[in-house]
């Protein structure tokens, strides 16, 4: 399913009890004036969600500028809602790799580096010229990885 920006009670228990996927499209959605999904409300049910692009509404097929709107999105939900907390960085990015394999009915296959599953990887070299992110001495591997969600481009992918 794609969006599931509004459903009911009973449709997100159907969801579940169905095993479909959920593809959230932030893009999309703020593009069309949706609506922001309750991505922390559907996470919390135990449904299988992950990050889509959606370009037939929205505007772009860049899976990190997803991310970024995906994780924007959930603050600004949070804003009007204060019992939906936000999802933090490294869950956005859940979303776009393990929650994407989920979706697609490939979790065991794709989505992360466990022994045994394909590789489906981009190199990233936050050091890369041009690169838009500045790096400091003390910047950890956490910090480097925030860095690059929120300011890196396709110059930063080798």
């Amino acid at each position: 399913m794609a969006h599931v920006v509004h459903p009911t009670d009973a449709e997100r228990q159907l969801l579940k009890k169905r095993g479909a996927g959920i593809s959230h499209c932030p893009n999309s959605n703020f593009s069309l004036r949706g609506g922001i999904a309750k991505v922390r409300q559907m996470l919390a049910e135990g449904q299988k969600i992950g990050l889509g692009t959606d370009v037939a509404g929205g505007y772009g097929t860049s899976i990190l500028n997803t991310i970024r709107t995906g994780y924007f999105g959930a603050i600004a939900r949070s804003l009007d809602h204060p019992d939906d907390k936000y999802l933090k960085l490294a869950e956005v990015f859940y979303l776009a790799t393990v929650g994407g394999a989920d979706v697609l009915g490939m979790k065991n296959t794709l989505g992360n580096f466990v022994v045994g599953k394909q590789f489906d990887a981009l190199i990233v070299d936050p050091l890369a010229c041009n690169s838009p992110i500045d790096l400091f001495q003390h910047d950890d591997v956490k910090t480097i990885f925030e860095k690059f969600i929120n300011n890196g481009d396709d110059c930063n992918i080798i």
